[in-house]
Formats: structure tokens, C-alpha cells, sequence
């Protein structure tokens, strides 16, 4: 039985459901190929951030008027500059420079700070040629550093649990919001069944990024194929076809993805047997 994985995600016609979400090494032209080449069905690059082009510009007019309040004259001895490339600068070059590499379609990530900041540089993104941008990421959360005090970055990569928050607020949100919105998850996608999940939510795409870091770009194709095999051995025919299939308005019992599920949750724990041996006479 053949299989039409063909879907659409932000106005664009993708081959394939599975998404190279926002990782370091995305904007390089020979990961890029990988990446289509294992069959990814779009690539979104790493996040552009505002604060990164903020610092570029406070730096830049630092530089540029240091010394000149005990010297004012000193101005007239600084040449006049006319264009700087700044960060945004560059992520819009290497768009450019992606979408003349590849074939399948590549998307911004765009992170910013500022009420209204992002729509400046949306438009110098889209201008470059990109169709839809990613607006969420994980949250990364903090460390302490025991010797030092400080307060440290941890990356941690995701794991399969954390795809549970996910699977359940497109569940509730993709009959609220139907088709007219696109929706994409991600975090704890590593298997082709996991890719059906979120589809069968309702989700239009599903995005890796850990799997793609750990097991290289090469394990999308392992990941279709587990996509492909599955909805052949359910008799899906298409991506249509499953997307939605569980969704809270299909499902029977829509509670299952809301609060009225919480207290069953919790009651479904069992105590391990070792457990609940009776425990030691005290000695006297």
C-alpha cells in the first residue's frame, strides 16, 4: 500500500511531516544537504536573537563615541560609517545562502524580547525569501554551581517523556483553532511512532532536534520509515488522513486530555511489591 506523507505547515507544501527543527548546525550548507537528504520535509535554522543584535549595536556606538566627551573633536576624525553587517545582517545571508543550497523549504527562527521588536526583523527575514516562522521554543532551565554560586546554563537534551505536554495542548487547542491555524510540535520526538502521535493529535508537523543531534541527520530516514510502516500496518493512506484521529474532539473521552484526568493520573500509580512488605519488628 503506498503512503502519502505530503502535508502542509504555514502555507508551505511539504514531502514529508517531519521537520529538522532549530539546532546550531542547521545554517550549514553541508548539514542542510544531509538533512534533505534524509528526507526532512522542512529545516528551520538557529534562533536569531534580539538581544544578540542589540549588543552589536550598544558595542558598536560605544566604540565609536569613546573619548569624544573630553575630546569632541575627536569626531571629526572618525570616518563616516555608512553600513555595519550585524547579526541580522548575517542570519538573513545565510538564508539566502540555504535557500540556494537546497530545495526543501527553510524556516526562521526568530526569538526577541521587545514589544514589537520581532516585527522589524520579521520583515528583513521574510524578505529573504522565508515563509513562516517558528515563534516557541523549550524553556531552558538554570543550574547552580555548588563551588562558585553562579548561576549556569545546563543543556540538557529532550527525552521521550516530554512529549506528553505537547501531545496534549494540540490535542485541546486543534479543535478550538481547526485548520485555518498550523501547528507544530515538538520536544521528545525520536521514533517514527512518535511522529504518529502527533499527528493523531492533530499537529501538521512534528520537529526533532535531540534525536537529530544524537543519532546525526541520517536518522530522519529511520524515522519515516517508522512512520511509513506504521500507518501501513493501520492502513492510513495519508498524512490527512491520521491527522486528528485523537484529537479531544475525537476521541471518546475528551477528559483524558484535560484537568478531570488528573486526579485518575495520579490514582494509576502502583507501589512496587518491595515496597509494601510489612517493615522490620523495632527491637526493644
Amino acid at each position: 500500500m503506498s503512503v502519502e506523507l505530503t502535508t502542509r505547515y504555514l502555507g508551505l507544501e511539504l514531502r514529508s511531516p517531519i521537520v529538522a527543527s532549530a539546532a546550531p548546525h542547521n545554517a550549514e550548507p553541508a548539514m542542510a544537504a544531509r538533512l534533505e537528504e534524509a528526507g526532512v520535509g522542512a529545516i528551520v535554522l538557529p534562533s536569531l536573537f534580539e538581544e544578540e543584535i542589540l549588543a552589536e549595536d550598544i558595542g558598536l556606538n560605544l566604540s565609536l563615541e569613546q573619548g569624544t566627551q573630553q575630546f569632541a573633536e575627536a569626531l571629526s576624525y572618525f570616518p563616516a560609517v555608512d553600513s555595519f553587517t550585524g547579526a541580522a545582517d548575517r542570519y538573513v545571508a545565510s538564508i539566502e545562502r540555504l535557500k540556494g543550497a537546497t530545495t526543501v523549504p527553510i524556516i526562521a527562527s526568530l526569538n526577541a524580547t521587545t514589544t514589537g521588536g520581532w516585527i522589524r526583523y520579521a520583515r528583513e527575514i521574510e524578505g529573504a525569501g522565508a515563509e513562516g516562522l517558528v515563534l516557541f521554543n523549550r524553556f531552558y532551565q538554570p543550574d547552580i554551581d555548588l563551588e562558585t554560586g553562579d548561576v549556569v546554563p545546563r543543556l540538557q537534551l529532550s527525552e521521550p517523556s516530554e512529549l506528553r505536554l505537547p501531545l496534549r495542548w494540540i490535542a485541546i487547542l486543534r479543535p478550538q483553532f481547526g485548520p485555518a491555524v498550523s501547528l507544530a510540535l515538538s520536544s521528545g520526538v525520536r521514533t517514527g511512532e512518535d511522529v504518529v502521535k502527533g499527528l493523531m493529535v492533530g499537529a501538521d508537523v512534528v520537529m526533532m532536534t535531540s534525536a537529530l543531534l544524537r543519532d546525526g541527520p541520517e536518522h530522519a530516514k529511520t524515522v519515516e520509515a517508522g512512520l511509513r510502516a506504521w500507518m501501513t500496518d493501520h492502513e492510513y493512506v495519508s498524512v490527512d488522513q491520521l491527522r486528528g484521529s485523537a484529537s479531544a474532539a475525537r476521541v471518546d473521552d475528551p477528559a483524558a486530555f484535560e484537568r478531570a484526568n488528573y486526579m485518575t493520573t495520579l490514582r494509576s500509580w502502583t507501589t512496587p511489591p518491595e515496597l509494601t512488605s510489612a517493615a522490620p519488628e523495632r527491637r526493644r
